[in-house]
């Protein structure tokens, strides 16, 4: 069934491309990218035994460059390709601090849109504009910066099941993606994931050609979601539900016993000035430990011209810990933030965050504010 479906895509993708042989169009190369600087401050905190003691005063940077290309081919197919690459690295250095984020390719014409490479699977594309704090925060992320200004509890990681509601399964492991044209509101989404875990930091799934891991990765994974982009009245509406699932390792792991299975479903209501957004997210097994859980996350916006506010939430609980014996672990997030646009591409905001997490009998958190401009090119 995954031979045919790889064969299938490819007989879509040729059959489409066969009369364009004699392209017109010279194809184009463009740059892009954002540069984000953060300054904050700890208004107070608890960090637990065994942590780092997180500093009063930090200061943040993250930055990326978009190198996109692109032609039209005389039969209507669109053919862009793109590399993200990160300007502030990727981690400590050694060999898996790759500058590489995203690196794809997409083919899109009247049968839909095919994106092949490194990039986030269909479901999580697909659900991530409606999910809760994703489309409504006007300043700081809930699930990259909040954790950057206290600790969390020792073990519950940045992006773990009670941070992000997205359904990140595979990261940007190499994967391929397809959609269908949107009919009457309404979008398909599925995605085939070699090996739906990242190697070598965000470039995964083909290190120096080497083929997909089974042995000790995750792998042959899918994902498949639905979304709808409609309105009622004066109310602009935008959801859809989405599921992914990964096959364990075929080598016996320590800890890891069932396949990885992630549910999530979001909902959008733009008012005029007024958004709100609702995510769930559902994690029924993890690679690597037990972190079966889920999480809520809530977003409220409201535009005034260049001026606008923000609060979200979020909410995750998890089943039990990669420690095991500890039940119950949480995290609560939120960031309350006002930006106002100084100029085309530039945006300055203010944030509140707050943070409390429980992981067994460990406790950490606090409150931090910090301020942040990021430029757009």
């Amino acid at each position: 069934m995954k031979k045919q479906l790889l064969i299938s895509t490819a007989l879509v993708a040729a059959i489409a491309l066969a009369p364009a042989a004699m392209a017109g169009a010279k194809p184009k190369l463009s740059l892009g990218g954002y540069f984000d600087i953060a300054v904050g401050a700890a208004v107070s905190k608890d960090d637990p035994a065994g942590a780092f003691e997180t500093s009063a005063l930090d200061v943040h940077s993250e930055s990326e460059v978009h190198v996109n290309g692109s032609v039209k081919l005389d039969n209507g197919v669109s053919i862009s390709v793109r590399w993200e690459i990160e300007g502030d690295g990727d981690g400590a250095p050694g060999p898996n601090n790759d500058p590489l984020d995203e690196v794809y390719a997409r083919i899109k014409g009247s049968f839909g849109q095919i994106e092949i490479g490194s990039i986030d699977n269909a479901a999580s594309r697909m659900l991530t504009g409606f999910s809760g704090s994703w489309p409504t925060a006007v300043g700081q992320n809930m699930a990259f910066d909040a954790p950057e200004w206290t600790n969390a509890a020792f073990g519950i990681g940045t992006f773990g099941t009670q941070r992000d509601s997205r359904i990140n399964d595979g990261g940007d492991a190499e994967k391929i993606n397809y959609y269908t044209p949107r009919m009457n509101g309404f979008q398909l989404g599925a995605s085939y994931m070699p090996n739906s875990q990242e190697q070598n930091s965000d470039q995964g799934g083909d290190i120096g050609g080497a083929p997909a891991d089974a042995d000790g990765l995750t792998h042959d994974g899918y994902s498949v979601a639905v979304n709808y982009v409609g309105k009622m009245g004066s109310i602009g509406i935008g959801g859809g539900i989405g599921y992914a699932h990964s096959q364990a390792p075929e080598t016996t792991v320590a800890g890891t016993t069932n396949d990885e299975k992630l549910f999530g479903a979001a909902l959008r209501l733009d008012m005029g000035p007024i958004r709100i957004s609702g995510g769930y997210k559902r994690r029924a097994s993890s690679n690597g430990g037990d972190l079966r859980g889920r999480i809520i996350d809530l977003g409220a916006k409201y535009s005034m011209g260049a001026n606008s506010v923000s609060l979200v939430y979020g909410h995750g609980q998890m089943q039990t810990s990669v420690a095991a014996g500890n039940d119950g672990n949480t995290a609560k997030t939120s960031i309350l933030s006002f930006a106002r646009k100084l100029g085309p591409g530039v945006k300055w905001a203010a944030n509140a965050l707050y943070v409390d997490s429980t992981l067994g009998a460990t406790s950490s958190g606090g409150t931090a504010v910090s301020t942040n401009l990021r430029i757009s090119f």
